[in-house]
């Protein structure tokens, strides 16, 4: 892994991802923005190094998979709703950010991350709490 990310990027990502799961609506609202912004910005990937792949396993995939709990939820059942939205289009957002950077990565590492980022999106979708996300319903009267 490269210093930078070990020393820099790896904690303030990790926090600000923390802090989206805050039970205060605005604190939440606040990481989300911040966590966004930096996600997307240029100084966070490189092409020399692997290291800022880990942004999705150690960060955007792990703060969805919270969002997921039950105990997370119950913290603001209202406004975690839109918290799981926010974390689905941040994840779509930054995959496609990084999908030409992915894909020149080779070793199968696109199609992988491709596979988690669908997977714990179906999850995120189907735990149904009422949330904004869910299955259109002609897709589940053809029973896919």
């Amino acid at each position: 892994m490269s210093v930078a990310w070990t020393a820099y990027w790896s904690p303030l990502l990790k926090t600000l991802a923390h802090q989206c799961l805050n039970p205060c609506r605005e604190i939440r609202a606040q990481a989300f923005s911040s966590l966004q912004r930096t996600l997307l910005s240029n100084d966070v990937a490189s092409s020399s190094h692997r290291a800022w792949t880990a942004i999705f396993s150690a960060v955007l995939i792990p703060l969805v998979t919270q969002l997921l709990k039950p105990e997370v939820y119950a913290s603001d059942p209202l406004g975690m709703s839109e918290t799981r939205v926010r974390a689905a289009t941040l994840l779509s957002k930054v995959f496609l950010h990084y999908l030409v950077m992915l894909a020149d990565l080779g070793d199968g590492v696109m199609e992988g991350l491709w596979s988690e980022v669908v997977g714990v999106m179906d999850r995120l979708i189907g735990c149904g709490q009422g949330d904004n996300l869910v299955r259109p319903r002609h897709l589940y009267e053809r029973g896919q």
